[in-house]
């Protein structure tokens, strides 16, 4: 298993920060929700301010194995620590695949 991410941080972010190219699954909003990110926006306020330290694993999709996802781990001002699933899709879009406490 690689030891880096598969897409570049700084691509996964400018792509976050942008509702068009941004994608959050329904399982990502309704566990943000449970701990206290209420909306897109703070989601995406929280994946910027990931760092390449947070960075955990590489991993193949479960749906479509000839895509990887990228898991960080990081915790938030609140002290909640903070599991983060991302990919970027075919299509070129940023896709937070989950967004849960760890």
């Amino acid at each position: 298993m690689p030891n880096a991410p598969t897409y570049s941080l700084d691509d996964i972010k400018a792509l976050v920060s942008n509702p068009h190219t941004r994608m959050i699954t329904q399982s990502s909003r309704k566990t943000a929700v449970e701990i206290g990110y209420l909306n897109e926006e703070e989601i995406a306020d929280r994946i910027q301010k990931l760092t390449l330290s947070d960075f955990f694993k590489t991993m193949k999709s479960e749906k479509n194995p000839s895509l990887f996802q990228d898991v960080y781990k990081t915790m938030d001002e609140s002290g909640v620590r903070i599991y983060i699933k991302l990919q970027i899709s075919k299509a070129g879009d940023c896709i937070v695949v989950s967004f849960k406490r760890e």
